[in-house]
C-alpha cells in the first residue's frame, strides 16, 4: 500500500517538475524576444535624438493613421543620411544608400511602425521631436504568443538652430 501511495506521489511531482521546466524554457524563450524588441527601439531612438534634419518618408502604405508617416530619414551623428522603415514584417535601417539591414529578430513581426514628426523645419521655433508607435506580434515559441504596442517620445538633443 504504501509503495502504491509513493509512486503517485512522484508521478504527481515529477508531472509538476516537467510543467515547471517548460513553462521557464517558454518564459526564457519570450524575454529573449521582447530584449531584441526593447533593444531595437532603444537603437533607433539613440540615433534619433542625437541625428539632425529628420523628414518623414513614406515607404510603403501602413497603418498609421492621419498625421502619421511610416519611415524617418535623418543625417547621423557620423553626418550619413539614415533611414528606419517597416520592410515586411521587420524594422530595417538603411544608412548612406546602402542596403536595408534587419533591426528586429525574426520572432518580432511588426505591423506598425509609425512617426508623426515636429519642428522638422530649421528656424521654425520648434525643437525636432518625434513620437514613434510601434505595434505588432511577438512569437517565444511554438505555442507563445503575445501582441504588443509601444510608444516612445524622442526630442533631437542638437538645439534647433
Amino acid at each position: 500500500m504504501s509503495v502504491a501511495v509513493f509512486t503517485v506521489v512522484a508521478l504527481i511531482a515529477a508531472g509538476a517538475l516537467l510543467a515547471v521546466a517548460d513553462a521557464n524554457r517558454k518564459a526564457q524563450a519570450f524575454k529573449s524576444v521582447v530584449n531584441n524588441l526593447h533593444f531595437a527601439l532603444e537603437s533607433v531612438t539613440r540615433n534619433l535624438r542625437t541625428g539632425s534634419s529628420y523628414s518623414v518618408a513614406e515607404f510603403k502604405s501602413g497603418a498609421c493613421g492621419s498625421g502619421y508617416a511610416n519611415g524617418i530619414r535623418f543625417t547621423s551623428q557620423a553626418g550619413v543620411e539614415t533611414e528606419y522603415f517597416l520592410q515586411g514584417t521587420q524594422i530595417v535601417r538603411r544608412v548612406g544608400g546602402g542596403n536595408a539591414v534587419g533591426v528586429t529578430a525574426p520572432e518580432v513581426k511588426v505591423s506598425r511602425f509609425c512617426f508623426l514628426l515636429q519642428g522638422e523645419e530649421a528656424g521654425d521655433g520648434i525643437q525636432p521631436h518625434a513620437l514613434l508607435r510601434v505595434g505588432g506580434v511577438m512569437r517565444g515559441g511554438q505555442k507563445l504568443e503575445s501582441r504588443f504596442d509601444v510608444q516612445t517620445f524622442m526630442t533631437q538633443r542638437l538645439l534647433d538652430s
